[in-house]
């Protein structure tokens, strides 16, 4: 039995954004780090809390009330959320290791996105997917795409609702 896949309930486009695996760059300074980290993240939330402002989308990832999380200063409100999950794509002319190097370059925007659903990125009701495609130079960007999980007919395990 085949699932069916279904279009992800939002998707994000942040243009201009350079994903780079800095956890290997001893010579930068953690300075140039945190410059890099503070955009992407500011990014990240920006465009994703636009996104679930949207009509009908804030019913379909979470129940209740779309909470007025502002500012990363404040405390999280709960947030009763659907089963998620993310995935980020890395687009840049380059290609990083594909077991941790992507997952490590998008990290500063899975801080920006679990901000946005006022959650922590480690939150068991968000599973998180990694990927990267090429582009030219000058192009890159990173794709944000929500999907709900769904719970496969044939070994009731919990899967996802797209292809990877």
């Amino acid at each position: 039995m085949a699932i069916e896949v279904e279009p992800p309930i939002f998707t994000v486009l942040l243009r201009g954004l350079l994903l780079v695996n800095s956890s290997n760059a001893r010579e930068a300074h953690w300075g140039d780090r945190v410059r890099r980290a503070a955009p992407q993240r500011g990014q990240a939330l920006m465009m994703v809390q636009a996104a679930l402002r949207k009509p009908g989308v804030w019913e379909r990832v979470g129940r209740g009330k779309l909470p007025a999380f502002t500012s990363l200063k404040m405390k999280k409100p709960f947030v009763d959320l659907n089963p998620l999950l993310v995935r980020i794509t890395r687009i840049s002319p380059g290609y990083l290791d594909h077991d941790d190097g992507v997952n490590i370059s998008a990290k500063h925007v899975r801080d920006g996105v679990a901000d946005a659903l006022c959650v922590d990125d480690r939150d068991a009701r968000i599973s998180w997917r990694y990927a990267q495609r090429a582009c030219k130079d000058g192009e890159q960007a990173a794709l944000v795409e929500v999907f709900l999980r769904v719970r496969c007919p044939c070994c009731e395990s919990e899967v996802a609702a797209f292809k990877s």
